[in-house]
């Protein structure tokens, strides 16, 4: 499924699908576009895991081996963007989405999505560090044979390596002429985390 699919998609699009309506839902949403495992092999013993119900774990799934003897489980959420937090799925999706609008405020993110402050906050930041990784992936030189190119002075601020910026953001959402950014930045966390 191609992820572009979604575009043009709202989040009355996304509530009527019944995508934000479960995790099981949710859970089967990001698997069809990619965004976590469709399969997974057993790291022990090397058989196919089939995805199954788990009262105990957060997504109320987990993959679990075939083989009776092994009985080894990984989270749904292994190698995915979404590994790095224990925010609900459908709220991941919701955030997601909420963000990509662009001129939401993380105030107005906390409301919509019951979120709080500081989570949004650090939401935030996974998703710029997405848009920063995938400027430097598609990096477009400057200029080109024959062309010559200007360089003004000017004062570039320091800041940490590996600490995105608002202004990667920023630059990100510039270098695609789209109106909804939800799947564009999905497709990005697509290429940078591959299952």
């Amino acid at each position: 499924m191609s992820l572009h699919e979604l575009v043009g998609l709202n989040l009355c699009d996304l509530m009527l699908d019944g995508v934000l309506n479960s995790t099981e839902n949710a859970i089967k949403w990001l698997r069809k576009f990619g965004l976590i495992s469709q399969e997974r092999i057993c790291h022990k013993c090397g058989s196919a895991m089939r995805l199954g119900r788990q009262a105990n774990t957060a997504d109320g799934q987990s993959w679990r081996c075939r083989k009776k003897e092994c009985k080894t489980t990984s989270s749904i959420r292994k190698h995915s963007f979404f590994s790095r937090s224990n925010v609900s799925l459908v709220e991941c999706i919701r955030l997601i989405f909420l963000w990509a609008e662009g001129d939401n405020s993380v105030g107005k993110i906390c409301r919509y999505t019951k979120l709080c402050n500081h989570t949004v906050i650090d939401w935030c930041g996974f998703l710029r560090e997405v848009c920063s990784e995938d400027l430097k992936i598609n990096a477009a030189p400057i200029g080109g044979p024959g062309q010559k190119v200007a360089i003004n002075e000017t004062h570039v601020p320091r800041r940490k390596p590996g600490n995105p910026s608002s202004r990667d953001e920023s630059m990100w959402r510039r270098k695609r002429s789209v109106q909804n950014f939800f799947p564009e930045i999905l497709e990005a966390i697509k290429r940078q985390y591959t299952l």
